[in-house]
């Protein structure tokens, strides 16, 4: 991965010093992309999630469909927490996450509001990390 990450923030740099509208900036620009789209393709296979019944899964085998997988998928603090509780065998309670930080273009973020589970890239994940927690645990 850091090859591929060099490549990106070296090409980033030498578009920056291109005007805008510039030929080879967009030449580098294209290039970059699909050094991004590759790093893409590779970033799924190096996550393993793990559940409470002891099973572990590679990022790219909980997400079904043709769809593929979503950047970012894994990034968000719950399952990187929920990982870390079942590798180490301890049993969440109850979790919630937030955002912090400047409000994104769209609005989907806002800082100090809290977060639901996002459907396309969270939720695939929550669904194979809960298994084996009984609710009734959770008092």
């Amino acid at each position: 991965v850091k090859p591929i990450q060099n490549k990106i923030k070296e090409l980033s740099k030498k578009i920056e010093s291109f005007g805008a509208g510039a030929i080879r900036g967009e030449q580098l620009a294209r290039k970059r992309k699909r050094y991004s789209q590759e790093l893409q393709k590779i970033l799924p296979s190096l996550y393993t999630i793990y559940n409470h019944r002891k099973q572990k899964r590679k990022l790219e085998d909980v997400f079904y469909g043709s769809q593929g997988i979503p950047g970012g998928a894994g990034e968000c603090c719950a399952p990187k927490l929920l990982n870390h509780a079942a590798r180490k065998k301890l049993k969440p309670i109850s979790l919630a996450e937030f955002f912090w930080g400047k409000k994104n273009k769209d609005g989907e973020r806002e800082k100090a509001l809290f977060r639901i589970c996002c459907k396309e890239r969270c939720q695939p994940i929550m669904g194979f990390m809960l298994c084996g927690l009984d609710p009734s645990d959770a008092k």
